[in-house]
């Protein structure tokens, strides 16, 4: 099985986790999912985010990182703009019941946090201390270039929502790769309208 925390990066952001240490990671993202499915878009993000926060210190595997980035996408099309900052009280109680200790900017399992190097420290530190990030002003995510709102033209009916037929006789079928509406959901941010922002890495905050 392929481990959650890569060791390509640990040189540079700090040791990976050890086997074990990876369960709250993945207990984190089923539980992000259910509060998504519950509508609490707020604590969903927080979660995701602070995943994300974790990756800076010890990285994340591709499959991990990849959950967190479609989830911090999918749940900020769903908050205000003053709800994708710093994490909220829900959060903050969860953590703490979970025996979490704050690390600057993360919260993070005591074992974790016991391990982390004198670098990855400092960098948890400084992001806690810095800035909202210029490019995304703080949400962790642009706007996608590839679409409007998630949707972007079919290509099976070029938008048309019809399939054979002639332009004479007969309008064609409804085209089956979009049920005739002539729009599909977007590939690359996966029908969220956003993308991660890639100057801040999706936390939104920069040093």
């Amino acid at each position: 099985m392929k481990p959650w925390f890569a060791l390509a990066f640990a040189f540079v952001l700090g040791p990976a986790l050890v086997t074990g240490e990876e369960d709250w990671v993945k207990s984190d993202l089923n539980e992000a999912a259910k509060r998504f499915d519950q509508r609490q878009f707020s604590l969903a993000h927080d979660i995701y985010r602070n995943l994300l926060l974790a990756h800076q210190a010890a990285p994340l595997g591709a499959t991990v990182l990849e959950q967190a980035r479609a989830g911090i996408a999918a749940t900020t099309a769903r908050l205000k703009a003053d709800e994708s900052g710093s994490p909220g009280a829900a959060f903050v109680e969860r953590a703490k019941r979970l025996g979490f200790a704050q690390v600057g900017a993360a919260w993070l399992p005591a074992q974790v946090k016991e391990r982390l190097s004198a670098d990855a420290t400092a960098r948890l530190r400084r992001l806690a201390q810095g800035k909202a990030c210029p490019a995304c002003k703080g949400q962790g995510v642009n706007v996608c270039p590839n679409c409007a709102f998630g949707k972007v033209r079919c290509m099976g009916c070029s938008g048309t929502g019809r399939t054979g037929g002639s332009a004479i006789t007969s309008r064609g079928a409804p085209c089956p790769a979009c049920d005739g509406r002539g729009r599909a959901k977007c590939l690359l941010c996966k029908g969220t309208g956003y993308g991660v922002c890639p100057k801040c890495e999706g936390i939104g905050a920069v040093e």
